[in-house]
């Protein structure tokens, strides 16, 4: 039986992620502003740190969805891509059982399900 390769989904992990990226780049821009000699302008980039920790949080979660985004429609344009390069062959193929093709054409119809309810669920952020 071969293994079924899905795509990684990190529904549950975007804000534990989101979060260790972005509080990761804020203690590195305090630990480098520690080293900017004392003045109004280490003050003010002090202050900066934790603004800089919530956007560094927000392009990751944006860069996360947009990832999740581009490797499922690679994996389904490869599936749909398989399927319809079969159902040509099926369709050549005198030999070939109209229970087949029907199978065939079913599983095309999944896919162009599938990837219609990824673009949905991206388009509304989820």
């Amino acid at each position: 039986m071969p293994v079924r390769r899905t795509p990684l989904t990190t529904e549950g992990k975007n804000a534990l992620q989101a979060g260790a990226a972005g509080g990761g780049a804020g203690v590195f821009f305090a630990n480098i502003v520690s080293d900017v000699p004392e003045g109004a302008v280490k003050h003010y980039l002090i202050i900066l740190a934790p603004i800089l920790t919530v956007v560094i949080s927000g392009l990751w979660l944006v860069a996360q969805k947009t990832i999740d985004w581009e490797v499922s429609k690679r994996f389904l344009d490869r599936a749909k891509k398989a399927i319809q390069e079969r159902i040509q062959k099926a369709e050549n193929d005198p030999s070939c059982s109209p229970e087949y093709l029907k199978e065939l054409k079913d599983m095309l119809l999944k896919v162009e399900k599938a990837e219609l309810e990824k673009l949905y669920k991206f388009a509304q952020l989820e």
